[in-house]
This record gives C-alpha cells, sequence and structure tokens, in this order.
C-alpha cells in the first residue's frame, strides 16, 4: 500500500522540539493573517453557529488561531478547549493567547483527536481546520467528534483538497504530474474532504451542509 503524507510537515507533531514548534507557529500565525483566511475562518464559524455561552472544542488546534477566534465569539459565559497532540504547540498556543488578552478565556489541554481526552456530550460544537488531512486514519476522529458533542450539537471539519492545488504552466502532463504527487506527499489523506458528507453520515449525523472554499496563499 502507498503511505501517503510522508513529507507532510504536519503529520507528526507530538514529538518536536521547541524550535520546531516555534518554526512552523510561525506559518500557521502569518497563513491566518492572509485576507482570504481570515474570511473563510468567519464564514465556517458562521455556518457551525458558534455563539455566546456555548461550549466549542478546537481539535487540533495547534497555535490556537481558531480557537482565539472561537473565544471571542462564546465570551466569558462560554466554553473554549483547543486540544493537541503536541505540547510545544500548546505552550506556543497559550502565549499567543495570553498577549490576545484570551488567556483566561481558553484552556488548552493535550490530547490526541482520534481518541478525545473529553466525556460523552461535553461540548456543544467540535471543528477540526486543516488538521485530519494530515493525520493517519483522521476519519476515525469523525465519530469521536460527535460522541463528546451533545444531543443538538454540531461537528464541523474544515479541509483541504489537495488534488485542486491550482498552478499554471504551459506543460500540462507535467503540472498534473507535479499536482498529484505532492498531494500525495504532503497529506496523509488529501482526498478525504471529497468524503466528508459520507463519513459525517456514517458517524450519526444529520442535516450534513457542504460548502466550498478556494484561499489563494
Amino acid at each position: 500500500m502507498t503511505e501517503y503524507g510522508r513529507q507532510s510537515l504536519w503529520r507528526d507533531t507530538a514529538g518536536i522540539d521547541a524550535a520546531r514548534a516555534r518554526e512552523l507557529a510561525g506559518r500557521l500565525e502569518l497563513r491566518a493573517k492572509s485576507p482570504d483566511e481570515i474570511e473563510a475562518r468567519a464564514a465556517y464559524l458562521d455556518l457551525l453557529g458558534v455563539k455566546a455561552g456555548e461550549r466549542v472544542l478546537d481539535v487540533g488546534c495547534g497555535t490556537g488561531v481558531v480557537t482565539r477566534d472561537i473565544a471571542r465569539r462564546v465570551g466569558q459565559a462560554g466554553r473554549t478547549v483547543g486540544v493537541d497532540p503536541s505540547p510545544q504547540f500548546l505552550v506556543v498556543a497559550r502565549e499567543l493567547a495570553e498577549a490576545a488578552g484570551l488567556g483566561g478565556s481558553v484552556e488548552f489541554r493535550e490530547g490526541n483527536a482520534l481518541s478525545l481526552p473529553f466525556p460523552d456530550g461535553a461540548f456543544d460544537v467540535a471543528v477540526a481546520v486543516t488538521v485530519l488531512s494530515h493525520t493517519p486514519g483522521g476519519e476515525s476522529a469523525i465519530p469521536e467528534m460527535a460522541r463528546v458533542v451533545c444531543p443538538g450539537g454540531r461537528v464541523g471539519v474544515f479541509d483541504l483538497d489537495t488534488d485542486m492545488t491550482s498552478v499554471t504552466h504551459p506543460d500540462r502532463a507535467l503540472t498534473r504530474r507535479i499536482v498529484a504527487a505532492a498531494s500525495d506527499a504532503t497529506a496523509a489523506d488529501g482526498w478525504l474532504s471529497r468524503r466528508l458528507p459520507q463519513l459525517v453520515t456514517r458517524a450519526g449525523l444529520v442535516d450534513v451542509r457542504v460548502r466550498g472554499f478556494f484561499p489563494l496563499e
């Protein structure tokens, strides 16, 4: 079997050291400031209906870009939790939350998306942003996310389709080969987003909705 994602920067972050975490954090925070990323982030949090007073879990939170936006939405009356397998990412996430004046509003926990360290029904909303495509067996996180939301809660997955990278070059055949090779090398499951409607339905979720985004970097 082909092993996908061998060159993914985000596949095995649990054991990265502090220096590597700081380097990757810089990439995440820079991308988060892109106008297209800001617009997409606002749109999918709106679609999930994240509002004041709710309990929201950010799965694979990294440096806490999405976690911080969630905390602003739910306010002091809500609960915002970011979970990530990397202790070093969580150090950075806590620092950035403090710098943003959100240190008392966000809780960060170490944990794996495939086995979330929370009881059933602990949250109103669970979201995973560009995480599951880089996680081997990432589709198994979806029933876990469904488990930790309460009845009537919402689950959101925002992820990449790595075969849809847009590059212009006069040699079409070569470009297609490069895009396909990059897709297989840089994501553990670059096609996960194509299967999301099926995967979330299989996890017992209803009222499934899909929206596509094409952010530019």
